[in-house]
């Protein structure tokens, strides 16, 4: 029996038990649609009443919405012939939805389809705000199920108590890797050896930066930009702890061979780096508004403020058609393909939707359906963009236009993204597959564990809240990190740190004592 048929048939055997409890009455009966992409399907569907769900769309500042109506039009003359599903696309600025979510889940909102773009889906689930979707995938996704079994586990940190709660995007490219990003030209200025393949250590950045404020005392050598951050910005200079489940704030291992869980920001790595953060800063290396600017570094950088900026190592963040020249990349950490963790960008239902049916059926059809991915992804084809490259699903913007125009959709949070047309070049496209090829497997280093933090869960609210406070003031060099270092690990303690720590120790103690 597979694990979708373990999964389906406990989610179901437990719904039994509960009807029995609870006694059921039945509904009168409605039009449902049979999950069937075959055209005497379709023509069935096209003749009764489609089940309409809302589904969320998350945008940032690069969106461009004007004809997000036509593309929303487009999609649904697909999928109501083809699933008897009719979508409504909820708009919510990435940003916001942080605290808009549970605000809509709390006010009992009808929204069936979800996505959790970095946010963590385990409060989501231990505070029942979402639906177990083992048995609705097991129904209406086999899709999603075939990608699966055959590529990699989309579930992979929504799994708990056995019961899966989200679904992620199949990414068409999983490496990743970090460094700092420089025009090109200033390999030959400065006269510093360069290697794409090199990691470079403090040290080296240190003489990098050093050259660069030589050559322009008025710039800025490093623009690391921490306004707002709730997060560290140090995995973009150093590989540094392994995490558990994919996140830090609950502690790390250190060191994997003792199996002791860490405050990583206690660490000597971490120490170190805030060390280094604080000379270049007093060195006149560090942009000195990073706390309080509403630009982004590639702004700045454009107006040579700054000459360098952390980034991804991804070879379309070095070639982003956006940078006035070239642009080339002094890496600081591997290229690895990370493990997925809770906060992988999970498509959810929520217990507010009354068509979990029709929500999986549709999430599904964004898996299978290329039509469907590439107009939420790009619009409509003619107006939105036109295809150069069919074999190769290449694509690029319509005919007189150097930028979108009515829509334009950054966020890759959809489907199987290998079905995704892609607006690169050929050389590009090529040097994604080389990169990927180079990608180190990173695990989880103890995977399978699945930390419960419903224990601590005030308690990491609270140390998110310290962390949110220092992080951006240390990490931008411009503070005495003797006063305020260990102020911020005498916060994070009476946060709860400790506590959480013990209690993620005593449940990897469990966990290994049982699988060891």
């Amino acid at each position: 029996m597979s694990i979708w048929k373990k999964r389906a048939c406990i989610f179901l055997w437990a719904g039994i038990l509960c009807l029995a409890a609870c006694g059921y009455e039945e509904e009168p009966d409605s039009p449902t649609f049979v999950n069937n992409t075959t055209d005497a399907a379709g023509e069935e569907a096209a003749d009764l009443v489609p089940e309409k769900i809302i589904m969320t769309f998350q945008t940032i500042n690069e969106s461009v919405m004007e004809d997000l109506v036509l593309v929303e039009q487009s999609v649904n003359e697909i999928s109501i012939p083809k699933i008897g599903v009719e979508v409504a696309f909820k708009v919510v600025d990435a940003a916001e939805a942080f605290s808009k979510y549970p605000l809509w889940l709390s006010n009992k909102e009808p929204i069936d389809l979800m996505v959790l773009n970095y946010q963590d889906i385990t409060p989501y689930v231990y505070k029942d705000m979402l639906l177990s979707l083992d048995a609705l995938l097991y129904e209406w996704g086999p899709d999603i199920r075939d990608i699966m079994e055959q590529r990699y586990d989309l579930t992979e940190g929504a799994v708990h108590g056995g019961f899966t709660y989200g679904v992620t995007s199949a990414q068409a490219y999983r490496a990743s890797g970090r460094g700092i990003l420089l025009p090109k030209r200033y390999v030959e200025e400065t006269g510093l050896s360069y290697d794409p393949e090199k990691i470079y250590t403090f040290d080296e950045l240190t003489k990098w930066f050093t050259a660069l404020k030589q050559l322009y005392p008025d710039c800025y050598p490093l623009g690391l930009i921490t306004a707002g951050n709730t997060f560290s910005m140090s995995n973009y200079f150093m590989d540094m702890s392994e995490s558990i489940g994919g996140e830090t704030t609950s502690g790390s291992l250190l060191d994997v061979s003792d199996m002791k869980i860490y405050n990583s920001y206690s660490s000597k790595e971490y120490l170190e780096f805030l060390t280094y953060l604080r000379q270049w800063y007093e060195a006149g290396f560090l942009y000195p508004d990073s706390v309080l600017t509403n630009y982004t570094a590639p702004e700045l950088q454009s107006q040579q403020i700054i000459l360098s900026y952390p980034a991804l190592a991804n070879p379309e963040s070095v070639a982003n058609g956006d940078f006035q020249e070239e642009m080339v990349c002094l890496r600081t950490t591997e290229i690895t393909t990370s493990q997925q963790n809770s906060r992988s960008g999970f498509w959810v239902i929520p217990v507010t939707s009354k068509q979990g049916d029709a929500a999986m059926k549709f999430l599904n059809l964004m898996y299978s359906d290329t039509q469907v991915l590439n107009l939420i992804s790009w619009g409509i084809e003619g107006i939105h963009y036109e295809i150069t490259d069919l074999e190769n699903g290449l694509i690029g913007w319509p005919s007189g236009q150097n930028g979108p125009s009515g829509y334009y959709n950054p966020l890759g949070l959809y489907g199987d993204r290998t079905k995704a047309y892609e607006m690169y070049s050929m050389e590009l496209k090529w040097q994604k597959e080389a990169f990927e090829q180079k990608a180190v497997k990173q695990k989880d280093a103890v995977e399978g564990f699945v930390y419960s933090s419903v224990n601590v869960s005030r308690e990491l609210d609270e140390i998110q809240k310290v962390i949110s406070r220092y992080v951006p003031i240390l990490e931008s060099g411009s503070v005495d990190i003797d006063k305020y270092y260990p102020e911020f690990l005498e916060e994070l303690n009476q946060a709860g740190m400790d506590v959480v720590i013990a209690d993620k120790q005593q449940q990897l103690d469990t966990w290994l004592a049982r699988n060891q």
